[in-house]
Parts: C-alpha cells; structure tokens; sequence
C-alpha cells in the first residue's frame, strides 16, 4: 500500500470507530501504529499533500489522493466530500483494496448455463493462445500443454481447470 493508501485507510478506521468525522494528525499516527520519527520522516508531508489547502511544500502525490482532506480548526481535520467518496463508496478500487472480501459479495452463484458459457469462452482463448482451433486433443490436455509451454501461468491454467472441471 502506498503512503497515501495507509493514511485514508486509517482516517475510515478511525471514523468508524469514534463515530465522528474529526480527526488530528496524531489520531491517523498512532491509528497507524507508528512513532514520531517515522511520522515525520515519511507521512507528515503526504498527510500535508492530501489536504485540500496543501500548505507548504507538500510532495505531488497524483491527483487521486489531493483534496481528500479539509482543515476545520488548528490541528483538527474532516474528509471533504470527494475524500469521503474515495473512502467510502464511490471509488470500488480504494474500497477493494481496503475490504477484498467486499468483491466476494457480488458473485452471484454459478448455475449450468453460465458453467458453459464459460467453458465455451475458455474454448475460445485457447483458440486465440494458439492460433488456431485444435480438435486433436481434449481442452484440460491443452490447458496443461500451454502451461508447460509457460503460455499460461501456472495460476490461469489451474483456473482453466476448475472451469473445466477435469483432471490433468
């Protein structure tokens, strides 16, 4: 995760622990579970880049994480509305990351039908991976070829398998 990615990460925590939408830069530190001197030497200035007045010198960190965070008093600060988006819902890449068990909930369960769909889609790349449609051999046995030839990775093909629903 990168610097900006382990500061909103702890700013939701922290939101959804206290039940309040005000925070300081020590609750995001300590929340992370770092010291002072990491602090300072690596996320003070990310932290400092993310608010939406970037006092300073703040680093560029890309436009996705600038604005995030808004200043209400001295040393108090609360997500704007973009920030909120990007922490809670508007943004599925940051929510994912977050909270991987999420994409777990959309699957819907696999009946027959969408079983071959997939097996003929699987058919299909393997005709593209080769160039050309061979009736010569069963699609687990091409599957195992490719992965041997390292066409497909050893991670693709046993997916491939698990859609097939054979044996190597």
């Amino acid at each position: 995760m990168t610097h900006p990615e382990i500061i909103l990460r702890a700013v939701k925590e922290l939101i959804d622990q206290k039940r309040a939408g005000e925070f300081s830069r020590m609750d995001v530190r300590d929340q992370i579970g770092i010291g002072h001197k990491e602090w300072m030497s690596g996320y003070t200035a990310i932290f400092q880049a993310m608010r939406t007045d970037q006092p300073g010198r703040a680093p560029a960190i890309g436009k996705k994480y600038t604005g995030v965070f808004k200043k209400i008093e001295h040393g108090r600060y609360k997500l704007t509305e973009y920030g909120y988006s990007l922490t809670y819902g508007d943004n599925e890449e940051v929510e994912l990351k977050q909270h991987p068990a999420k994409r777990l909930k959309k699957i819907e369960p696999i009946n027959v039908e969408t079983l071959g769909r997939m097996r003929r889609d699987l058919f299909r790349i393997l005709d593209l991976a080769e160039g050309s449609e061979r009736t010569d051999e069963g699609p687990a046995k091409r599957v195992s070829r490719l992965r041997s030839e390292q066409k497909i990775p050893q991670t693709i093909a046993n997916c491939m398998h698990t859609i097939l629903g054979g044996s190597l």
